[in-house]
């Protein structure tokens, strides 16, 4: 009715939000303005309430005069012993494994979480503008909200922008134990080059990935390093994405291979060195592009589901519409982070479950 006092209302709201902005920016950068701290839960959110609620009643004169001494020994022990036996529970209970793919737009991230506690990310980076610094919006965040500390491991699957843009916000700001690095060539990166120089600074040892290198996660979880090889190979179309680290994660009956952003002809290469590839979980190489994930690819892996890490409308067109339609060709139920967020793979090595921010949620047994 009045667009006039509308347009000058909404200024006004423009204007105090992005001085509000500004505001905690400046003051964030500040030293010590800013601790993560790790989402409670349930128990102890339910826990806070407890307390609070029992502070409320016993200020009524009432609740102080029946509460007698023997009826406060008796709901203190009994507050105890379900806190103790809660806690040897959780202590004993078997742990699983975690997988999570991040929603980072047209790039890569993934956490593993293993059953001891080791965590591992796996890439971190991405092309859209959107997020702007990936590690610091994405996963600093996130791994914060799942309560790391430590990262026992960062692995550079190869040395493009949207893999590896965000690393170093996270060496910043997550203590890591050492980064791996399949240190294939790299052309004008300058966020691969200020990664190993930060990493350098910060005095993270950097290692290089050896094919049949085996890291263990503990709890009999198992990461296997496939590809690329000692001699890298040369004279593909794209030899930078065809010499990426290919890694198996193996947990009992599950396993999970990630295929980082190997083309069709790197998928060639990689079987023809033998290696068992039948896993679970595959996390289509080059997004899902024109040509991966081939016919003879998904039947040596067999996969059950597979996750493809695009970012909305991007502009490479991934994922390619025949890619999708061949993995459902061979029964593959595919999840896509550019439809169903951040897709999180939780197995005790025989049974998974499969969170998305999309109702699609399942169990699927191996």
């Amino acid at each position: 009715l009045l667009p006039v006092v509308a347009d000058l209302s909404g200024a006004i709201g423009h204007f105090l939000t992005a001085v509000l902005l500004w505001n905690a920016t400046f003051f964030g950068h500040w030293p010590f303005a800013v601790a993560r701290v790790a989402g409670t839960g349930m128990l102890w959110l339910l826990v806070g309430y407890g307390v609070l609620m029992a502070s409320l009643t016993l200020a009524d004169p009432d609740v102080r005069r029946w509460l007698s001494r023997e009826r406060v020994l008796t709901i203190t022990l009994a507050a105890v012993t379900l806190t103790v036996g809660w806690l040897t529970y959780d202590h004993l209970r078997p742990r699983d494994l975690t997988v999570t793919f991040l929603d980072v737009g047209q790039g890569d991230a993934i956490v593993i979480h293993s059953p001891t506690g080791k965590t591992v990310l796996i890439d971190g980076g991405s092309h859209d503008r959107a997020f702007r610094d990936v590690g610091e919006r994405v996963i600093v965040p996130y791994l914060a909200e799942v309560g790391v500390k430590k990262l026992d491991a960062v692995i550079l699957t190869h040395p493009h922008e949207d893999h590896v843009n965000g690393i170093a916000s996270v060496l910043r700001e997550v203590p890591t134990d050492r980064l791996l690095d399949a240190q294939s060539p790299a052309k004008d990166s300058g966020a691969y080059e200020g990664v190993l120089s930060l990493a350098r600074r910060e005095e993270v040892p950097v290692e290089r990935l050896e094919r049949r290198q085996r890291i263990d996660l503990g709890g009999g979880a198992q990461l296997w390093i496939l590809w690329p090889p000692k001699e890298l190979i040369q004279g593909t179309s794209d030899d930078e994405n065809n010499n990426s680290a290919v890694v198996k994660l193996a947990f009992g009956e599950t396993s999970f291979l990630l295929a980082a952003d190997l083309r069709a002809e790197g998928e060639r290469f990689l079987m023809d060195y033998g290696d068992d590839l039948r896993s679970t979980v595959l996390k289509a190489g080059h997004h899902g592009g024109p040509g991966t994930t081939s016919d003879e690819f998904l039947e040596r892996v067999l996969p059950e589901q597979c996750v493809l890490s695009v970012g909305r409308n991007n502009t490479f067109g991934h994922p390619d519409e025949e890619t999708v339609r061949r993995l459902r060709r061979h029964d593959v139920r595919v999840y896509r982070t550019d439809l169903d967020g951040a897709v999180t793979f939780r197995t005790d090595g025989r049974r998974s479950t499969v969170s998305t921010l999309t109702p699609r949620s399942s169990c699927c047994p191996r």
